[in-house]
């Protein structure tokens, strides 16, 4: 059972960042990076509250670069699992909470 809690510095696609110029985002690295997602077994569970989770300190660029990745195995013991982005605070990165429907 597996769950990877981290700030990847990359995207899944292209969507998870914007105002950010597209030479900045390849797709080479997205594809290489959801191939690591891939070979880990692992998948994201289902986010609510904010859709990016790191902002550029000069707020010119945001993205999804944190995420909860989690096995098969663990989808299956805890299948209400979802992750909540909170708001910026002192950091460039929001938290993030795993919640379940059951237990927090």
């Amino acid at each position: 059972m597996r769950c990877v809690i981290d700030d990847f510095n990359n995207v899944r696609r292209a969507s998870e960042r914007i105002r950010v110029v597209e030479a900045n985002v390849g797709s080479g690295e997205r594809r290489e990076f959801n191939q690591f997602i891939s070979d880990m077994g692992v998948d994201g569970i289902p986010i609510n509250g904010r859709r990016f989770t790191c902002c550029r300190l000069n707020g010119k660029a945001i993205s999804r670069l944190d995420r909860m990745l989690v096995s098969r195995e663990w989808i299956a013991k805890w299948s209400g699992c979802s992750q909540y982005v909170g708001e910026w605070d002192i950091s460039n990165n929001c938290p993030l909470v795993m919640k379940n429907v059951v237990v927090d």
